[in-house]
């Protein structure tokens, strides 16, 4: 199916938006989950813009 003729149907448009919200509902779950994470190894990285062994070993 092209994506003028899928455009033209309007169940297939509300099946895209329905899915397009699923994957956004699953980026945002995911984001949640690994933000946390990404500050905590930022507070361990030392002013030479690396990581310490002993710092990181508990991640």
């Amino acid at each position: 199916m092209n994506l003028a003729n899928a455009l033209e149907n309007p169940l297939t448009i509300k099946q895209l938006l329905l899915e397009s919200i699923d994957q956004l509902e699953d980026l945002r779950n995911e984001v949640s989950t690994l933000k946390p994470k990404a500050e905590t190894l930022e507070g361990l990285k030392r002013s030479d813009g690396l990581f310490g062994l002993i710092e990181a070993e508990g991640y």
